[in-house]
């Protein structure tokens, strides 16, 4: 059992001798002290993020069923994400998922739900709004438990949803600055990372899950894509003042209610 101790409530802490009345002053001696917090990104069993499946959850269908396309219940062919029709679909990091439509259907939006890293539930719309092109979501998924589709696809056309190598962060990112530094194989990365700050406190309460929302903490997308070799980490500044401040709003992204196959 991990044994675990706060050692403080306080939400600045100071340590230090180091006086000066324009820095400090109610008379605190010392300097502030940073909430700095190393996050690997890896999976349960410390293994490095899987290389992206673009196709890994939704592979080849044909979108003229309405309802859910994991229930089993009509044709379709599945993943190598997915293990057995109807299980909930586990990835191996928080990331997000991309879908591509051989048509553009910007009006037949799909519903995907599922969970964060910390297991609350959460929802998000993506839409294939250009033909033929990866359209990427923003709410990080660690489980897929439904995938629905209000209304068939432009045409019946093909559709693919998986993966991408955009990851979820533990922590609520507001502020890019709030980044210290990025490390790719023990090394600080030379290469750009793609760092998507979330709706964290936003004004929005709960989040949304509308197409185009954010997922509340944020996202990381690595310069060079993930092979399941490569190790990436962050060291990001965390405002551990409230739990809004540090986790960002939970649960997730609620807002389109209840996704179930309709009727």
């Amino acid at each position: 059992m991990t044994t675990r101790h706060t050692i403080t409530h306080a939400d600045e802490l100071y340590s230090g001798n180091a006086y000066l009345d324009a820095y400090s002053p109610d008379g605190r001696r010392g300097i502030k002290r940073s909430h700095l917090v190393l996050h690997h990104i890896e999976s349960t069993a410390a293994a490095a993020p899987a290389t992206l499946d673009a196709d890994g959850i939704v592979c080849s269908t044909v979108g003229t069923f309405i309802g859910n396309w994991l229930s089993g219940s009509e044709p379709y062919v599945t993943g190598a994400l997915v293990s057995e029709v109807g299980e909930t679909i586990v990835l191996d990091v928080p990331r997000c998922l991309q879908i591509v439509c051989c048509t553009a259907n910007a009006s037949t939006p799909v519903h995907i739900k599922g969970t964060d890293t910390y297991g609350q539930t959460m929802y998000e719309v993506l839409c294939a709004t250009t033909a033929q092109t990866a359209v990427f979501g923003n709410m990080a998924f660690k489980t897929i438990t439904e995938i629905s589709c209000t209304g068939k696809m432009a045409g019946g056309r093909q559709t693919t949803i998986g993966t991408s190598d955009k990851f979820g962060l533990p922590f609520n990112i507001t502020n890019k600055n709030k980044i210290v530094a990025l490390i790719m194989d023990g090394q600080t990365a030379t290469v750009s990372y793609a760092i998507a700050t979330g709706q964290g406190i936003a004004t929005t309460t709960p989040a949304t899950a509308t197409f185009g929302s954010l997922d509340v903490r944020g996202t990381i997308t690595p310069g060079v894509a993930a092979n399941g070799t490569r190790r990436y980490a962050v060291l990001m500044e965390v405002d551990a003042s409230t739990r809004l401040t540090a986790f960002g709003q939970v649960p997730n992204a609620t807002g389109i209610g209840a996704v179930s196959t309709p009727t």
